[in-house]
């Protein structure tokens, strides 16, 4: 197994940002569940090319406080 690029990946899986035309996104992480021809499943972790350490792991770590506060809130409102 080797690196790729993934954008047409993910383009087919029909992902978007919530952005406008005028933002600039800098650094991006993609986390995906990858399922190999075995069966078996596995998470893979991947960065555009100018993301540093530091910008990787703070974007994965606000990310998920981001998923838990969506979560509470949507609980809050009876979702």
């Amino acid at each position: 197994m080797g690196e790729r690029k993934i954008g047409a990946l993910l383009d087919s899986l029909g992902v978007t940002l919530d952005i406008s035309d005028t933002d600039m996104v800098t650094d991006v992480v993609v986390i995906a569940k990858n399922v190999l021809a075995s069966g078996e499943v596995s998470i893979t972790i991947g960065k555009s090319e100018s993301t540093t350490w530091f910008d990787k792991q703070a974007l994965i770590i606000i990310a998920g406080d981001i998923e838990r506060q969506n979560e509470f809130e949507q609980r809050e409102d009876g979702e």
